[in-house]
């Protein structure tokens, strides 16, 4: 019980005051949800129902405003043993370039490089140099909810099988819907 009041006491006496979300130093873990990439040349077949992808991202902030994130998604739909397991890894930045109240506008340049099946036996890499702009509603200080649209400039079925091209294609794979913890 002492040990409490003297916490509490501390506590009283230093207060911290009020600090932003985006201050440099801060670190964020967020957890995304978006649609699943539609790779050129891959196996990917859900059944006409739309197929969601989910990631796990972890952000820096190397400035007041700007941070660094990296991302890890993995998508594996492997009940009938045909089904694709993506994995994907992303590098990017968020630079918050307004915010009001608890709402904060973003841009958000990245690069993603996804695995994924293109046939029974075969895998392949794609690239994607990606562009959006996103906004977050913070309900605390710390926890936000927030979304962004980006567009994506996809370069598909790289070491894909032997004879096999190499595709490109424009896509919005890239957006999606997410929530944040900073601390």
């Amino acid at each position: 019980m002492p040990l409490l009041a003297i916490l509490v006491a501390a506590a009283a006496v230093t207060s911290p005051g009020r600090m932003d979300f985006d201050s440099k130093g801060m670190m964020g873990l967020s957890f995304g949800l978006g649609p699943a990439p539609e790779l050129p040349g891959s196996t990917v077949s859900v059944g006409g129902s739309p197929a969601f992808a989910s990631t796990i991202g972890a952000s820096y902030f190397i400035n007041d405003g700007v941070a660094v994130r990296a991302e890890v998604g993995f998508d594996a739909i492997l009940s009938s043993g045909y089904g694709p397991a993506t994995l994907t890894l992303g590098l990017g930045a968020r630079m918050y370039q307004h915010k009001r109240d608890r709402i904060a506008l973003f841009l958000q340049p990245s690069v993603v490089l996804t695995r994924y099946k293109v046939s029974a036996t075969d895998g392949a890499e794609a690239l994607t140099f990606a562009g959006g702009v996103g906004v977050e509603y913070l309900f605390t200080d710390r926890f936000s909810v927030g979304g962004v649209l980006a567009l994506g400039f996809t370069i598909g079925n790289i070491g894909g099988p032997t004879g096999s091209s190499t595709t490109t294609q424009l896509s919005t794979s890239t957006s999606g819907l997410f929530a944040s913890y900073y601390f």
